[in-house]
């Protein structure tokens, strides 16, 4: 397993994420996707955050919390006009009390 690196949204820009698919089956994609619209409610409504692990191109796994603020079919607009790829994100981590309510 490797080792989960934290890393502040501000350091994004420096970081070379990957640019290719990351999750293994379609199915994880979806779940990836229904996952973003959620963090992105929760970060426009009530400027909540959420922690995103990533890959970085060396297949690096960071995590960053971070309000997200748009989502396009690539890509992911963090708070501080941060622009990611989509497709570096392993996994969305919502608190789920969040949403519940």
């Amino acid at each position: 397993m490797k080792t989960l690196i934290y890393v502040e949204k501000e350091q994004l820009p420096g970081i070379k994420l990957a640019h290719f698919e990351v999750l293994n089956t379609q199915e994880d994609v979806k779940h990836r996707d229904k996952q973003l619209m959620n963090a992105l409610t929760l970060g426009n409504l009530d400027h909540l955050k959420v922690k995103l692990h990533l890959c970085d191109a060396d297949m690096n796994h960071l995590l960053v919390e971070t309000t997200v603020w748009a989502v396009t079919d690539t890509r992911v607009c963090l708070k501080g006009n941060i622009n990611i790829p989509k497709k570096a994100i392993l996994q969305v981590e919502i608190n789920e009390l969040l949403i519940q309510n």
